[in-house]
């Protein structure tokens, strides 16, 4: 795992420049956002502690619901940014939240909308592969979005990987880069665990899509339970399934598996709901095919939940297999199978997981220390 520098605990401690005036260019859609929406979020709140940040204004081209409902807050958002340079000058430095697909290009429209005005812009990539995802554009389309990027003053990634890929990407110097982990709030760490002992509770937290690795779960728990019952190993367990998604479909393949008994789809849950799943779960599991690094991942370890991930993305630098998780490959379910069914049946490890997995996240991927970083980037922006 990426530990931190010596410098997190400077940059937490507070700086005697006054906060950075930032416009945020936000990255919401259904429900709220997901990840990205919930990260926003504890940054706002660690922000209204620390004072890092001088938030004037917030803009949303996307909004919640369908894309083709909400087409006219794109250039509602435009609108906003003109009124907003000419009322605050070309000092707040523009936070864009990009991820994939169509958020680039409406991002990519704010942003060349900002450099028209003269204003410093950073974007922060929240994209699994975004390197990738740009190599995989046609030539016009990436040419356009690469071009808009690599004018921009500074630029947040995930982790490694991307501060690898995509300066190369992007033909610019990777000094103009700075990570950022997505990160679980400082409260969650101190936050008591209410685990039935009585009854093993399996949690996943997600979409239910296949590049989560829903059905290789659900295969998977069906091998575990098979194997307990064979093995003649009474350990009661149930799978919770919190995300939204076709539901209808999951819950028949669970009961095609003979499993439907022992798991629960909840849909789309609030941050309450989720706080609270994740509190009374022994297991949280996580079979991506890709990922960036996952919010609600960070959330279950916060909270001393035993985990059970895949390497994708940024999360080879967060997970160490046996330490402070079971790591698998993607896709392979007779190796899911195999942690589910360990850590099932052994109560010593998923305590010692769970311990570990919580110190780790208390040394360094915290909310109060992803905004120290933020504004050391976007201050950066502003004096370049």
């Amino acid at each position: 795992m990426a530990r931190p520098c010596v410098s997190d605990a400077a940059l937490v401690a507070g700086s005697a420049d006054p906060p950075v005036p930032v416009i945020e260019v936000l990255a919401s859609g259904p429900a709220e956002g997901g990840g990205i929406g919930r990260f926003m979020r504890y940054i706002e709140r660690a922000n209204a502690k620390a004072h890092a940040l001088d938030i004037i204004a917030s803009i949303d081209p996307r909004g919640p619901g369908h894309w083709i409902s909400t087409a006219w807050r794109l250039p509602a958002s435009l609108l906003h940014l003109v009124g907003l340079r000419l009322r605050h000058g070309a000092r707040p430095i523009v936070h864009v939240h990009i991820a994939g697909r169509l958020s680039t290009l409406r991002k990519c429209a704010v942003i060349a909308c900002a450099q028209w005005l003269g204003m410093r812009v950073v974007p922060h990539y929240h994209e699994y592969g975004y390197a990738a995802f740009l190599a995989s554009l046609k030539p016009i389309w990436r040419e356009l979005v690469i071009k808009c990027l690599a004018g921009c003053d500074r630029h947040i990634v995930l982790g490694r990987n991307e501060a690898t890929r995509l300066p190369a990407t992007l033909g610019i110097l990777a000094d103009r880069f700075t990570v950022v982990h997505t990160c679980a709030p400082v409260e969650l760490l101190d936050a008591p665990r209410q685990t039935n002992s009585e009854l093993i509770e399996i949690v996943f937290l997600g979409a239910l899509s296949d590049r989560k690795g829903v059905d290789d779960l659900l295969r998977a728990a069906a091998a575990a339970n098979a194997a307990l019952v064979q093995q003649g190993l009474s350990r009661p367990w149930r799978m919770s399934f919190c995300g939204g998604g076709d539901i209808a479909a999951r819950r028949a393949r669970a009961a095609d598996l003979g499993i439907g008994d022992r798991c629960s789809f909840r849909g789309h849950v609030d941050e309450t709901t989720v706080r609270a799943q994740l509190s009374a779960s022994d297991i949280f599991v996580l079979p991506s095919h890709a990922e960036g690094l996952s919010v609600a991942l960070l959330e279950a370890m916060a909270l001393g939940c035993a985990v059970i991930a895949t390497p994708v993305g940024e999360q080879d630098s967060v997970l160490r297999h046996q330490q402070n998780a079971l790591v698998v490959t993607p896709g392979d379910v007779d190796g899911l199978a195999a942690a589910l069914l360990e850590l099932i049946t052994n109560e010593n490890l998923r305590h010692a997981l769970g311990a570990i997995a919580r110190a780790d996240i208390r040394n360094g991927m915290t909310s109060d220390v992803s905004l120290a970083r933020i504004a050391a980037a976007l201050r950066q922006a502003a004096q370049r």
